[in-house]
């Protein structure tokens, strides 16, 4: 069994702030008691009962806040308080972490259930790789390129507020200094002054200035990411991004996004921030392939054998010929529509999950395996189906053959053949 606690001070900050809240209750409770309460000025006594209904508001919901997370080999448990939550491994449908009123937390999806834990558990990479480890194949399913994604509005107010009071403070000390010039007689006292007050105001200013830009939502398409600030909204193609990388100290936490025309900073309270930044370094590789095959084309083009190309068609031919032989000699219609799953392999994840996002794109359903190791057999090599509703004599044809391994071949990948997914009346499989 495994054990995932909160961070140590975040856990000493929950405690302080729930002995406040019980002391704002206990106060007036204790007063009362020793008959004090009634000689203090109404005022008084209004803010001690001001004070005690925020304490009886706040601090149930310390209770439950999940402090703990343990994972066994039937599922995980997260412990809180009031209440502990279990959800079975073999029930977990996804995985994804997500942000609302400045609350981080990862949810994990179940049949008809799901359960949370927060960000700042000791150890999150190793809960979430655990996690990922028993999801079933689905949930690896690429989703298409045109996607939303939010950011949250509480949290955004929260962190321009503290830029602004940031700023006024400067404000403040600049008054100060002016004030103190006329009273000082060392320059080097009022260089110094000087000095600071210019360091602090260009970097709070500075920092409010990048937070007032910040994305309010990103939108991913196929050709491009739109990005909306409360600013105006601006089209970034993929070939001007540069790089993603990490946001410069004094900033909020989060990820930069490197463009041609400056550097973009995207928190970590938008929803779903490592899907989106995982997906904009997959294009970013993906686009670097295809530049790099284009640069490279004619030299291609000059080598090309055509023989061999010929008989790598004609040998998957002749295996969806003998597999549609197989099919017929068990009666079934092969002109009738059904499941069928195409199969492709690559070296590399960018290869596979470069194809794989075009057919998604076009909404097909590209299901992406990372390499495993079975009855003793190591496979080092990432495999993808993708399902689509086809007759079986349209997948065997000869020239449904060549337009999956052209299309294969465009993104580095093997095009591995095809295979349906048929059931009897009864709903048992047909063995091929």
């Amino acid at each position: 069994m495994a054990r995932y606690r909160l961070k140590t001070m975040v856990l000493a900050r929950i405690l302080a702030e729930a002995t406040v809240c019980t002391l704002f209750i206990a106060i007036p409770i204790c007063l009362q008691l020793s008959g004090a309460l009634p000689a203090y000025p109404a005022a008084v006594k209004a803010m001690f009962l001001c004070l005690a209904g925020i304490g009886v508001v706040l601090l149930p919901w310390f209770g439950f806040i999940t402090w703990l997370v343990t994972t066994s080999d039937i599922g995980l448990t997260t412990h809180s308080l009031f209440k502990n939550h279990t959800l079975e491994w073999s029930k977990i449908t996804n995985l994804s972490r997500r942000s609302s009123w400045t609350w981080l937390r990862f949810v994990v999806e179940g049949e008809g259930a799901e359960l949370s834990f927060p960000v700042l558990l000791n150890k999150i990479d190793h809960l979430v790789a655990e996690v990922t480890a028993h999801l079933p194949a689905s949930a690896g399913r690429l989703r298409s390129a045109h996607r939303h994604f939010i950011y949250d509005r509480l949290a955004f107010a929260l962190q321009f507020m503290q830029s602004l009071a940031a700023v006024i403070f400067a404000t403040v000390f600049c008054f100060f200094f002016v004030a103190r010039m006329h009273i000082s007689h060392s320059s080097t006292d009022t260089v110094l002054l000087l000095v600071f007050c210019a360091a602090i105001t260009l970097i709070f200013a500075w920092r409010m200035q990048v937070i007032a830009a910040m994305p309010r939502s990103i939108e991913t398409t196929k050709a491009a990411l739109v990005i909306t600030t409360y600013f105006g909204k601006r089209t970034i193609a993929w070939s001007d991004i540069k790089g993603v990388g990490l946001p410069m100290p004094l900033l909020p936490e989060g990820f930069t996004v490197k463009t041609a025309k400056g550097t973009i900073l995207v928190g970590a309270a938008m929803e779903c921030a490592d899907e989106l930044q995982s997906f904009i370094k997959s294009r970013m590789n993906g686009a670097d392939s295809l530049s790099r095959l284009a640069g490279n084309i004619e030299d291609a083009v000059g080598t090309l054998d055509l023989d061999f190309i010929k008989a790598r068609i004609e040998e998957q031919s002749l295996r969806s010929r003998d597999l549609l032989n197989s099919l017929k000699e068990q009666e079934i219609d092969t002109g009738v529509a059904c499941e069928i799953d195409y199969c492709f392999y690559a070296d590399t994840h960018y290869a596979i999950t470069g194809l794989g996002q075009n057919l998604a794109d076009q909404g097909l359903e590209a299901d992406v395996f990372a390499p495993i190791e079975a009855d003793g057999v190591k496979i080092d090599y990432w495999t993808m189906k993708v399902r689509v509703s086809q007759s079986p004599e349209d997948a065997g044809a000869e020239k449904n053959t060549a337009f999956m391994m052209g299309l294969a071949d465009e993104y580095g990948c093997v095009y591995d053949g095809w295979s349906p997914d048929l059931t009897t009346k009864d709903s048992r499989p047909f063995l091929i």
